[in-house]
């Protein structure tokens, strides 16, 4: 035991010099460490801000000239929950989410975001403004946290490369759509949500926290609220455990249950609160060119050509439109090059991810999530209300962008780890060449956003096919040549380029109810009697339950004192629609003309009950009255 101890001792006093160099060594590797820490902290922060910034310089303009154009109304004005403010939310909370536009209670449930409009609108008024700025400030926080959560799923990769990588994604024009049209908010929101989800679940890989891992189911639901296509992160989420995580595939499916279950909590919610979970009504043909396929087969081979057309926007995103309804996306069949082409590059990408998928290959990676995200709006397993929308690739094109620069790092050869910076050069020079591009394009493409005419005038030049945008066009020069009455020259012209877009776009689709209808109104405003009786006419051939249309025409046998054809037409509007307070004026008022007094007083009555306001009926009904009991003295 002495010599034991002596030993021990001896040998003890022998590494002491040396255990002291290695302490110092330690020491110092430790603080050099925390320097490092501490910069690449610092780097992060100023990144972050300046992709921040980044979506200020990229729609900067919307804050100041853009206007509320297309669908906006849905969400803003023309909302009447969002115009009540935070009032307005417990009718959000249990209504659809076009119920307040529409009295619709179906298909849509995205209280999240229209309760960011009421807060908004309790603080600042319905203002664009304001609507814009906060559109383009949630965008700068999905660019800040999309760098974030590619910082732990990429931990070896510099921050440089990761970097550029969020930012051609949020520079890439195909985005103008969702940031310049207020109503996408729910894009948004949804997107900024999931990926602050998938960055809490990553950090719960991390630290194995269990509040992060709570946090990160909260967040994934509150992105279903806010819009349903967060429903495809379902299933992005094990493929990035798969990926970029050591957790064997048990484990991956324990982790992921919780968010199914999250799932079925939000369908529940929606099955409860709407009428219907879906749309009532077929899919109409002008809004998805897909219900003209004759057979599945040239369903399967038109879907086939929008899923490339897509891939062909992510490479080259020109021209865009705001409109790809009936006839812009025809029908095709499997004889068709574009279809060919769009097939053989899916068989291709498909037999890749299957070879590599076992690899953990990121460009598989990227297929996946592309397909998974864009499966909901692809029209292949669900029929939706568009064939096509740029809209729609706004979470799929950060598998875009990912493989672009993984792609030229493989091609540069560069180490992603930053020990060597062989080839960087080339690599930041070409990213910043692309970013001006995407920059130009953007900017370029948001003031297009700047109001319903100018929407409208370039969604004609790049999409002359398709029928609702000639329409679109055509109702807004309608609505400006009714504004302007006061220069009868400039209104006949704004009718008359108001007539000629409705008739090109009934040439393209000359089976539409509501654009006839429209034509016939504009011509009946520019004074053109005939024809808008011709208009009204084909109105009902189409759709024989039209009762505006059959309002309209008695408006114009009434003016030519044809009454019993005019009382003819009132009549069957009436017999649709049994509160048609217009109809049931005008009947009165034919009546009156005819001198049939009782029958005048018993329509104008029944419109009264209807809205006691009409004070023109009144008046008609009380000179009646008056000259009956003239008559009975």
């Amino acid at each position: 035991m002495k010599n034991n101890q002596k030993t021990t001792q001896k040998n003890n006093s022998k590494k002491t010099p040396q255990g002291a160099t290695q302490q110092f060594i330690s020491k110092k590797e430790t603080q050099e460490l925390l320097i490092g820490q501490a910069k690449q902290k610092k780097n992060i922060r100023v990144l972050s801000f300046i992709l921040f910034a980044f979506a200020f310089v990229l729609y900067g303009k919307t804050l100041f000239f853009n206007q509320y154009v297309l669908d906006d109304d849905f969400v803003t004005r023309l909302n009447k929950f969002v115009v009540m403010g935070i009032k307005g939310i417990p009718d959000i909370i249990t209504k659809g989410s076009l119920f307040g536009f529409n009295g619709v209670n179906e298909s849509h449930y995205r209280p999240l975001t229209l309760i960011n409009f009421c807060i908004e609108t309790q603080f600042f008024g319905l203002n664009p403004k304001v609507n814009h700025f906060f559109n383009v400030f949630f965008y700068g926080l999905s660019g800040v946290f999309l760098f974030l959560f590619l910082r732990k799923i990429f931990k070896t990769y510099t921050l440089a490369i990761l970097f550029i990588i969020t930012a051609i994604f949020m520079a890439h024009p195909i985005h103008t759509e969702v940031v310049a049209n207020i109503k996408s908010r729910d894009e948004i929101l949804s997107f900024l949500l999931a990926t602050c989800s998938l960055l809490s679940l990553f950090n719960y890989v991390e630290n194995n926290k269990l509040k992060t891992y709570l946090l990160s189911i909260c967040l994934f639901f509150l992105s279903l609220l806010s819009k349903e296509s967060a429903l495809t992160f379902v299933a992005v989420i094990p493929l990035l455990l798969y990926f970029f995580s050591e957790f064997k595939i048990k484990k991956i499916i324990l982790l992921t249950m919780p968010y199914v279950g999250v799932v079925l909590l939000y369908i529940l919610i929606r099955w409860v609160v709407l009428d219907s979970i879906t749309f009532n009504d077929k899919q109409e043909l002008i809004n998805n060119s897909l219900m003209a396929a004759k057979t599945t087969s040239e369903a399967l081979a038109t879907n086939t050509m929008v899923m490339g057309k897509y891939l062909g926007l992510l490479f080259s995103p020109h021209p865009l439109s705001w409109d790809y309804s009936y006839n812009q996306v025809p029908i095709s069949t499997w004889t068709n090059m574009k279809v060919i082409i769009s097939l053989a590059v899916y068989l291709f990408l498909g037999c890749f991810t299957i070879i590599k998928f076992g690899k953990k290959n990121i460009f598989a990676f990227c297929i996946l999530y592309f397909v998974v995200t864009i499966s909901l709006v692809s029209n292949i397993f669900l029929k939706i209300g568009a064939s096509f929308g740029e809209r729609f690739l706004y979470a799929p094109s950060l598998a875009f962008c990912i493989a672009l620069i993984m792609l030229a790092t493989w091609f540069l050869k560069i180490d992603v780890t930053g020990k060597s910076k062989k080839n960087y050069t080339t690599l930041i020079v070409g990213s910043l060449v692309l970013l001006s591009i995407y920059m130009w394009q953007t900017i370029d493409r948001s003031e297009v956003w700047k109001n319903n005419m100018s929407l409208f005038l370039a969604g004609v030049k790049d999409s002359p096919n398709s029928a609702r945008a000639h329409r679109s066009l055509a109702y807004e020069y309608t609505a400006l040549a009714q504004a302007s009455s006061n220069n009868p020259q400039a209104q006949a012209e704004l009718y008359k380029k108001a007539i000629e877009e409705f008739k090109i776009g009934l040439y393209i689709y000359p089976e539409h109810a509501e654009a006839w209808y429209s034509l016939g109104y504009a011509l009946y405003l520019s004074g053109n009697y005939d024809d808008a009786m011709l208009a009204y006419k084909k109105t009902v051939t189409i759709y024989p339950k039209y009762p505006q249309a059959y309002n309209n025409m008695g408006i114009i046998q009434l003016d030519r004192k044809q009454y019993n054809a005019a009382l003819i037409s009132f009549k069957k509007a009436v017999e649709i629609a049994n509160n048609h307070i217009d109809a049931l004026g005008n009947i009165g008022y034919t009546y009156h003309n005819m001198g049939i007094v009782d029958s005048a007083i018993f329509y104008y009555n029944k419109a009264l009950i209807l809205n006691p306001q009409l004070s023109d009926i009144r008046k008609n009904m009380e000179s009646l009255i008056n000259l009956k009991n003239q008559q009975q003295k």
